[in-house]
This record gives C-alpha cells, sequence and structure tokens, in this order.
C-alpha cells in the first residue's frame, strides 16, 4: 500500500508539469504583459525554468530530513509543498488585475513547487529501489518510478484533451486552464497521507553519526558519483522533456504545423515509452544493466536524425518519430535511477541522489527548453533535434570514461 501512496504522489507531481506545458501559452498571456504572444510564451517558461533551478535547494533540504529523520517524511512534505503552489496558481490573479505582481508571485510559486521537486521524485525512487536486493528488482522498482511520472503526463494530456473539448478556447484563455491547476488540491492530500503511513513503526532510517557531516561526506569522497550523475542527467533530461514538452511546442510555436493530432502521438509514444521500461528490466536478467542502458543510448545517437526527416518528408510520419523515440528512449532511461541509487552510500544516498539529481535536471531541465527553440527559430528545427544525439554522446562518456568504482560493483552484476 505504501509503495503504490509512494506512485501516486509521483503521478500527481507530474501532471502538474504537463499541465503547465500545456497551459503556458494561456499562463503567458494571463500573467505576463509582452506584446507578443510568443514573447509571453517564452516568459511562461522563463518561470518554468525558474522553478527548475531552485531543484538542488529541495534536494539539500529533503535529502537531509530523509537522511536524518526519514524517507517518509521528506517525501510527504515535499508532496504538500508541490501541491499547495500548484493550486495558488489556479487562483493567482491575472497582470489585469494585480500588476507586475501577478508575474512575481507566479515566479515564486514556481519556485516553491522546484525545491518540492527537488525532494519528491528523488525520495520516491531511493524508498523503492532499496527496497530491493537483486540488479533485476531495483533496475524494476527504476521502471516503476519514471512509469508513474508518465502516467501522470498520461492523466494531464487525457484531461487537458477533455477540458478543451467540452470547453471553448476562449474560455479556456479567459481562465478555464485555471481548473486543471485546482486538481492538485489531491496531491495536498495525499502528502499527509503519506507523511503519516505507518508513522508509529517507522524509525529513522540511517541510524549513523555520518547523516550530520552527509554534505561534506559527499563533496570529500563522492565527488566522482556526482560528476557521473550529472553527466548522465543531460540525456535524461533529454528522454524527460523532449517528445512532451519541447517537441511539440515546437511543431505548432516554430513551424506553426496545425495538422498533426499532437496529444494523441504523444499518448501512443507514452504508451510505448512505458513498456520499454519494463523490457528493459527484464533485459537485466540477462545482461548486465550498463549494457542495456548503453544500447539505448547508441540507438539515442543514430536514430533521432533520420526519423526526423522521415516527418520532413512527409508530416504523416511524425507518429514514426514519436513511437521510434519512445522505443529507443525507454530502453535508455527506465531504468537508471537505479544507478543512480547506487551511486552512493545508504547513510547520504537521500542527499547524494537528490542534490546531484537536481543540480542535472534543475541545469538542463530549466535551460534546454530555452536552447531547442531558440535553435529551432533561429537556426534549424533539426539542430533542436540533434541535442539528443549530443546528449547520447555524453551519456556514453559518463557510463564507459566516468563510472566510480562503487557503481561499477552494481552494473557488472547481473542477478
Amino acid at each position: 500500500m505504501k509503495k503504490l501512496l509512494i506512485l501516486i504522489a509521483s503521478s500527481a507531481e507530474w501532471y502538474e508539469f504537463v499541465i503547465y506545458s500545456f497551459c503556458a501559452v494561456y499562463i503567458g498571456q494571463t500573467f505576463f504583459p509582452f506584446e507578443t504572444a510568443f514573447s509571453n510564451f517564452l516568459a511562461a517558461f522563463g518561470a518554468f525554468a525558474a522553478g527548475y533551478l531552485a531543484r538542488p535547494f529541495g534536494g539539500l533540504i529533503f535529502g537531509y530530513i530523509g537522511d536524518k529523520k526519514s524517507r517518509s517524511t521528506a517525501l510527504g512534505w515535499a508532496a504538500f509543498f508541490m501541491g499547495v503552489p500548484t493550486v495558488g496558481i489556479a487562483l493567482l490573479p491575472s497582470y489585469a488585475s494585480i500588476g507586475i505582481l501577478a508575474p512575481l508571485i507566479l515566479v515564486g510559486l514556481r519556485i516553491v513547487q522546484g525545491i518540492a521537486i527537488g525532494g519528491q521524485y528523488t525520495g520516491s525512487a531511493v524508498i523503492l529501489i532499496e527496497a530491493e536486493s537483486t540488479v533485476a528488482g531495483k533496475a524494476k522498482a527504476s521502471a516503476n518510478v519514471v512509469a508513474s511520472a508518465y502516467v501522470g503526463m498520461l492523466l494531464a494530456i487525457l484531461s487537458f484533451q477533455a477540458i478543451s473539448y467540452f470547453i471553448p478556447d476562449e474560455f479556456m484563455a479567459a481562465g478555464g486552464w485555471r481548473i486543471l491547476f485546482g486538481i492538485a488540491i489531491i496531491l495536498v492530500v495525499m502528502s499527509f497521507i503519506i507523511k503519516n503511513f505507518n508513522k508509529g513503526e517507522e524509525a529513522p532510517k540511517v541510524p549513523s553519526e555520518n547523516a550530520n557531516n552527509g554534505l561534506k561526506i559527499l563533496f570529500s569522497q563522492h565527488k566522482s558519483s556526482m560528476v557521473y550523475m550529472l553527466m548522465l542527467c543531460f540525456p535524461g533530461a533529454i528522454v524527460a522533456y523532449f517528445l512532451i514538452t519541447i517537441l511539440p511546442n515546437i511543431l505548432t510555436e516554430v513551424l506553426h504545423d496545425g495538422s498533426q493530432n499532437i496529444p494523441a502521438i504523444t499518448v501512443a509514444g507514452i504508451l510505448v515509452f512505458i513498456s520499454m521500461f519494463y523490457v528493459s528490466a527484464h533485459l537485466t536478467k540477462y545482461i548486465n544493466i550498463k549494457k542495456v542502458i548503453a544500447s539505448g543510448m547508441i540507438l539515442m545517437v543514430l536514430t533521432p536524425l533520420p526519423l526526423y526527416h522521415l516527418y520532413k518528408i512527409d508530416s504523416s510520419y511524425l507518429i514514426v518519430f514519436f513511437v521510434g523515440m519512445s522505443a529507443v528512449f525507454g530502453l535508455a532511461y527506465g531504468i537508471i535511477l537505479s544507478l543512480f541509487a547506487e551511486s552512493f552510500p545508504k547513510e547520504i544516498r537521500y542527499t547524494g541522489f537528490a542534490l546531484t539529481y537536481n543540480i542535472g535536471f534543475g541545469i538542463y531541465g530549466g535551460l534546454l527548453p530555452f536552447l531547442c527553440f531558440y535553435l529551432a527559430e533561429n537556426i534549424s528545427d533539426y539542430a533542436a533535434v540533434s541535442m539528443i544525439c549530443i546528449s547520447a554522446v555524453v551519456g556514453l562518456i559518463a557510463l564507459y570514461k566516468f563510472e566510480p568504482a562503487k557503481t561499477r560493483e552494481f552494473t557488472s552484476r547481473v542477478d
């Protein structure tokens, strides 16, 4: 039951992430005063980036709570501080009502969310991966955590489509989009359930004197693990954001391609993506986990540009790009969280995982949309797609040139 609650909370976090992306046009025109729609759109993603750049602070705060007190307490508070600002965005007055306070408060709410995200997703991964003893079990736990995120994305897509179908676009632009953020009240309720689940039975997870010196130990003894993770976060951020956020907005806002049913294509891609998590987890019973992940990254180097070129020749092939890249992304990323968790000893695992992961995703996740939109608008949409290939090269270098000794013990096993 506790595992299910953790996965539901993870789904809720990613629901909000995708809803913000889908509503970026409405958010931009509601809270920002710029003259062009595209400028307001970019400003909305600027607020989005501010939240992600705040994630490392959440890694520090919730990592300390998770290592010093308990994993569930940290996770519960993270879910709470994710849910409350989301509801706050739903209630926030527009720029026309309160002027400059509107974008300032929006950015503030996104920063609080970013801090909360810094403890929520990584905490879910640590709890579930620690509960397993075999490589295949840890790989499946990683697959479950990542899958829960994409279930949240599916719910966001379906919710957005349902609301958009029944509500005219004029009403959505006038504030109907706020309904989708108000749903996050569920996450607030869920946070208290998680925080108090089995509270009487839960002892501190790390009864070690080293927990008081977690940061000192992390930076003095585990710098190689941090570098390794930071490099792998680059392809990880591409996997997480490119098909869900970056490419759909390039298609609509830069290429002005209105011929595609992007939500339906995205749903098809996500279903393939999730299924590949479990294929890759199953493969770890027969092949060491590093080779499984590396095979996915090699395909990330070789396949994006040819598949995207098919779409450029005939736009009906866009679904081939989405489904093909979803399969490749799933093979490369679905089980990678287990490598991150195993890169640090238990007494500083939550802190090490959360801080490093959120530095990486705060930088890459916050800046990649801007970079890809800029490349697509000013150079070429092919240049934006090539970021997939570049990220995978960095990932392969990390796997084979920067892997720390502690992680190598895990990645060389097949059990």
